[in-house]
């Protein structure tokens, strides 16, 4: 699988963007925020699935993207059922049949 090519289509001020979906899974395509949620992180990991509000878009001529940071859970309640949790994950992406190679939990700020 090829990177996709994203496209800006508009004025600045549109947050409206084409995504030539040729390369991109269905999954994935249908998720506005796959290809933003980790920007910045080196290996440009694409998003899946994420829960909590979307990140605001930056908008205008000076827009530019946030680079996110991986850090710890801590105290988390996901912690108590993490360990069952992580398997339902992995499961339900084998049955997709989506490739992947780690799940890592975590929070990005």
């Amino acid at each position: 699988m090829g990177l996709p090519t994203i496209t800006a289509v508009g004025d600045f001020d549109d947050d409206f963007y084409l995504i030539q979906t040729k390369d991109i899974p269905e999954h994935i395509s249908s998720y506005p925020g796959a290809f933003s949620d980790f920007y910045g992180l080196p290996s440009c990991p694409i998003s899946v699935y994420r829960t909590g509000d979307e990140w605001p878009v930056p908008k205008g001529p000076q827009a530019q993207c946030v680079p996110r940071e991986a850090r710890p859970i801590c105290k988390h309640p996901i912690q108590d059922v993490w360990a069952a949790l992580g398997t339902q994950v992995y499961q339900f992406l084998d049955s997709k049949k989506i490739f992947w190679s780690t799940i890592d939990l975590v929070r990005f700020a």
